[in-house]
């Protein structure tokens, strides 16, 4: 494989890592704000 083929790889799998990382990021966020809302109500 040719470092151009090889460079263009790395970038698509590094968006794709980082797009889970952001997405986990936002759940982990919305499931505090739940856990805080639930601890607020008793």
């Amino acid at each position: 494989m040719d470092n151009e083929n090889e460079e263009l790889v790395n970038c698509v799998l590094y968006k794709k890592i980082k797009r889970v990382e952001i997405a986990e990021i936002s759940i982990s966020k919305t499931m505090i704000k739940s856990t805080q809302q639930d601890n607020d109500g008793n």
